[in-house]
């Protein structure tokens, strides 16, 4: 009885391809799918802070007063203030714009009203101009000769600036 060749030397190449292919396509499916649950994540992100905004702006908890009626896009800085307790952790603003669960940022114009964003996977930011009243009560006259003359005493405009992370 002679002694043969266990493997020969294509059925090698042919195995080393083979499972070189299987490799491939396991780590495009696994990037397929981690990019998948990325773009789930930043959807989330995305309509919890525009939930978070809309919140913040359509509620009496941080809107300006004006003649009885809260203006859209308007923080009256004051009412802001009462709901931002460090000793808290700013869980009453974080639960005012129902962002509890989350990780949250909050600047109006470079000064931070919360910085709980110390370390997120995913981060969603937005950004906008809002209308700061700085008295509680503004009349509608002082926002007309605002709009009309630009002799804002009361109203001023600022940067908003709302990140939110997981």
């Amino acid at each position: 009885m002679t002694k043969g060749q266990m493997f020969s030397l294509d059925f090698m190449i042919a195995a080393s391809i083979l499972i070189l292919g299987i490799g491939l396509l396991m780590n495009s499916a696994y990037l397929i799918s981690y990019e998948a649950r990325e773009k789930l994540d930043n959807r989330n992100l995305n309509e919890r802070a525009e939930a978070g905004l809309t919140a913040l702006f359509s509620s009496a908890n941080a809107g300006c007063d004006i003649n009885g009626h809260y203006a859209a896009y308007s923080i009256d800085i004051s009412k802001l203030n009462s709901l931002t307790d460090t000793n808290e952790n700013d869980t009453k603003l974080k639960s005012a714009l129902g962002l509890g669960d989350y990780k949250v940022y909050l600047e109006i114009d470079d000064i931070p009203k919360i910085d709980d964003l110390m370390v997120a996977r995913n981060i969603y930011s937005i950004e906008m101009e809002v209308m700061q009243c700085s008295n509680s009560s503004v009349a509608f006259s002082s926002l007309r000769n605002c709009m009309n003359t630009g002799a804002c005493a009361e109203i001023s405009q600022k940067k908003l600036k709302l990140m939110v992370g997981k």
